[in-house]
């Protein structure tokens, strides 16, 4: 969890913060099999993104 939030923290300082989220979101939707792993990886990307577009 800590280097896709750390991945969406440095990208969005280069790319938008939403882009970013749809982006490490998916990623993760991808790889997660477990709802509630998917939420609290999706919750934690869209944190770290707007805190690294800051």
């Amino acid at each position: 969890m800590f280097i896709v939030t750390t991945l969406a923290f440095l990208l969005s300082a280069l790319l938008d913060n939403l882009t970013t989220s749809i982006v490490m979101t998916s990623l993760c939707a991808k790889i997660l099999t477990e709802k509630e792993d998917r939420l609290w990886f999706a919750g934690m990307i869209v944190i770290a993104a707007n805190a690294g577009g800051a």
